[in-house]
């Protein structure tokens, strides 16, 4: 049961990805660059950390390649498309915080200090895109964050059976892209109730 969750949990991070880059090319969807450029960086160092760990399956290596491979994908697409990446002094702050996390995160290894140190480092990045989704919550994909949030929900279903520390991830993962699902339904709303209300 767990391998077929987990792989379907897989199947669903890669589907995720289609109705994004389906927005980006149409227009609609514009991510922030310093974001996807910062998670990918973080969740490359994530992959070699975990992919040597003892209760890790080839099923969570996959899922913790895609979660580096798709990011830098995306980064690319907002070469194009994307917003930000004017290094500004929030965009500098947040590459600084996610330098120092990510170099923490490899020293220390799977312990409590370094997975704190990796949740650190992906917030840092994570903070550019989420201040753009409640400035404007249509320039990113509601069902590829919700399809994302469901598949590290799943995922977090099947790690229990990995000791503390090894779940923090994947429950910083599945939190982090649920409170930007939060922040696009919310402002969405509010949004709608403006343009509706006489």
């Amino acid at each position: 049961m767990s391998r077929s969750l987990e792989y379907f949990a897989l199947g669903l991070a890669f589907a995720s990805v289609v109705p994004y880059i389906g927005e980006i090319i149409w227009g609609l969807g514009r991510p922030h660059k310093t974001t996807w450029f910062v998670w990918f960086c973080v969740n490359l160092v994530a992959f070699f950390v975990y992919r040597n760990a003892p209760h890790a399956t080839n099923e969570t290596s996959l899922m913790l390649y895609a979660s580096a491979g798709i990011p830098f994908f995306i980064f690319l697409l907002s070469l194009w498309k994307g917003e930000g990446g004017t290094f500004s002094l929030r965009e500098k702050a947040s590459i600084a915080v996610a330098c120092v996390g990510g170099v923490t995160w490899g020293l220390f290894g799977i312990t409590t200090i370094g997975l704190l140190a990796h949740a650190s480092a992906h917030f840092a990045g994570s903070t550019l895109t989420i201040e753009k989704a409640w400035r404007d919550p249509h320039s990113e994909s509601l069902v590829s964050w919700g399809m994302s949030t469901v598949s590290w929900i799943i995922v977090c279903r099947v790690s229990p059976s990995w000791p503390y520390p090894e779940s923090i991830t994947t429950i910083y993962l599945s939190g982090i892209n649920a409170l930007v699902m939060g922040v696009l339904i919310t402002r969405r709303i509010s949004l709608w109730e403006k343009a509706v209300a006489p």
